[in-house]
């Protein structure tokens, strides 16, 4: 089954937590970017951007995955 790697800009806290559960929460609301859900970039420097850039998040951290489709 053919998998890309995809990463997810947040702050190590939210990071800690989704590797100790296996799993994202979505993010909800209005204020959200394009809707309710789980973002992902296929570029490192891009999730990395949103974390620092866009969330302000000053322990940004990233999350990779490997996504199969």
């Amino acid at each position: 089954m053919p998998q890309f790697q995809c990463y997810h800009g947040t702050n190590r806290a939210n990071a800690e937590t989704i590797r100790e559960k296996q799993e994202f929460q979505p993010s909800l609301g209005d204020e959200q970017w394009l809707g309710d859900g789980i973002y992902f970039f296929e570029d490192y420097k891009e999730a990395l951007l949103w974390g620092k850039k866009v969330k302000k998040y000053s322990d940004t951290t990233i999350v990779e995955v490997a996504h199969q489709y």
